[in-house]
């Protein structure tokens, strides 16, 4: 779990019974943990495609909250690293999700 907010990671630790969920307050930490198989990109918007990218180029599974970004330039981006990587992305879109397999 990652936040940079560190009243919301004690709550969540506070909410969980499983005490060996691993907090960050960074993401790239997170990511170079070795500890994510995939990740769920739920950010302010103009996070999202920085947060991919860098999850996709780590070879992480990655699903993605809605929208895709701010800027074209930058969703443009992301799609290219996607098609580049081996590893699956999805977007979540209301009451429907397009995924690459």
């Amino acid at each position: 779990v990652c936040d940079i907010n560190p009243v919301k990671i004690e709550n969540i630790k506070n909410g969980t019974k499983n005490k060996e969920v691993a907090y960050f307050d960074d993401y790239i930490a997170m990511l170079d943990s070795g500890l994510c198989d995939a990740s769920l990109v739920e950010t302010p918007h103009y996070q999202h495609p920085e947060i991919v990218m860098e999850c996709l180029k780590r070879g992480l599974h990655v699903i993605c909250d809605k929208p895709a970004g701010v800027y074209t330039k930058q969703v443009r981006e992301m799609n290219e690293v996607a098609k580049q990587s081996n590893a699956h992305f999805a977007m979540l879109f209301n009451q429907r999700i397009k995924a690459r397999f």
